[in-house]
């Protein structure tokens, strides 16, 4: 679980430094409370119940893009946008159109009590 303080961008070395990921060394798992869902949109993929998500969260005032596979259900049933969730990820590169991008991959998503 990770202090929303120590929570940057900067954490992104700590990843890189314990790669490479792979049989006998798992990614690290990260955890966060109350981030703010920002937006949300279903893209390609997935099945009819478990659309796949891209979406933007905010938390220690920075935007940070989410992947979510198969978290649509979540997001038609019980989160909208403006939400506060708590969320589990990997925290890993996105290369789009010649652009590397820090990305979250989040695996577990529940709303903030």
């Amino acid at each position: 679980k990770i202090k929303e303080n120590d929570f940057s961008p900067k954490l992104m070395n700590l990843v890189e430094l314990l790669q490479p990921y792979g049989n006998g060394n798992s990614p690290i798992i990260f955890q966060i409370d109350q981030a703010t869902i920002k937006s949300h949109y279903f893209i390609n993929g997935g099945t009819e119940e478990y659309k796949n998500v891209k979406l933007t969260i905010t938390y220690n005032n920075y935007i940070w893009p989410c992947i979510y596979f198969g978290g649509g259900q979540i997001f038609e049933n019980e989160i909208v946008d403006g939400d506060l969730v708590d969320i589990a990820f990997v925290m890993e590169y996105n290369t789009y159109e010649y652009q590397k991008k820090i990305q979250l991959r989040i695996l577990d998503m529940k709303k903030s009590k």
